[in-house]
């Protein structure tokens, strides 16, 4: 029996990232079996028009992101055949958000970027065991008596009766406004 000698060769797989044409993406599994690993940051969303370029071409962008841009990234296509670039820190979100997209492939392929949408954090407290004939823009008066960065206030209904209940929800803008409203514990009004 004859072994063949083993060398060793740099992997250059280890530089290529990782395509999935599946949506919702195929990733590997956090403890729960039922919880998809989440990207952190919003992807930069490509639109092609007309082909979509060859995926050793889009691998090969997206290692030029990495060595050259220090821009590190991961990317797949939705259901619409869009190609979703996510970044993988605020450094690299930031440089995607900046200029990137618009320089991407060049000329050769006919392209359109945009981002998503964002929604601004909203930071809520429930208040419980308030009374049924208390009336929200009231109670939202009262309260921006108070702390003036609370936006809105809401009373919680019964999901299957369709029926107030006795909590209502504030929201604040800002976490300190959230944090100073909590501080205060009882609200009298």
């Amino acid at each position: 029996m004859s072994h063949l000698p083993v060398t060793a060769t740099p992997n250059i797989n280890s530089l290529k990232r990782n395509l999935s044409t599946t949506s919702p993406p195929s990733k590997m599994l956090r403890n729960n079996l039922n919880q998809p690993d989440r990207e952190p940051y919003a992807p930069i969303i490509i639109t092609f028009m007309g082909a979509v370029p060859p995926m050793n071409i889009i691998r090969l962008k997206l290692i030029e992101l990495k060595v050259q841009h220090k821009c590190d990234t991961t990317c797949r296509f939705n259901n619409k055949k869009e190609l979703l670039i996510f970044p993988s820190d605020g450094v690299s979100e930031q440089q995607l958000m900046n200029n990137m997209p618009q320089f991407l492939f060049g000329n050769d392929v006919n392209y359109s970027t945009r981002s998503p949408r964002s929604i601004n954090k909203t930071f809520s407290i429930v208040l419980k065991n308030v009374d049924g004939t208390i009336d929200e823009k009231e109670l939202l008066n009262d309260i921006q008596a108070i702390e003036n960065e609370v936006t809105a206030i809401h009373r919680i209904k019964n999901a299957a009766s369709d029926k107030p209940t006795s909590l209502m929800r504030i929201d604040c803008a800002t976490e300190t406004c959230h944090d100073r409203l909590l501080a205060i514990c009882k609200f009298v009004v």
